[in-house]
């Protein structure tokens, strides 16, 4: 079966933000950020790989999305590998960005 590689483009979560302030005190605030993650799916299809993808960052981001609403995700890139299925690991994380 082929694997896909699918980088997906998230907007809309809201998530504790941890930072420092004057570099002594660790805060906390609510932050609206996106985010950006590959994904490595093994499906008969391209767009089964996709909705795959997107179930499987859905459920990772309800642990950490305070927002009532799902975030908007859009597919940056997908491609088909010509690897194995045990080389890769599904999950990757997240790399976040604060929205403006």
């Amino acid at each position: 079966m082929p694997v896909f590689q699918i980088m997906l483009h998230g907007k809309g979560c809201l998530i504790e933000w941890e930072y420092r302030d004057w570099l002594v005190f660790k805060r906390v605030k609510i932050q609206k950020v996106g985010f950006y993650t590959t994904r490595f799916i093994e499906a008969f299809s391209a767009h089964i790989a996709i909705e795959s993808a997107i179930k499987s960052v859905l459920a990772e981001l309800d642990t950490v999305n305070l927002s009532d609403k799902p975030p908007s995700i859009f597919i940056e890139e997908i491609s088909e590998l010509s690897i194995n299925s045990e080389t890769f690991n599904e999950t990757n994380g997240f790399s976040w960005y604060l929205e403006q």
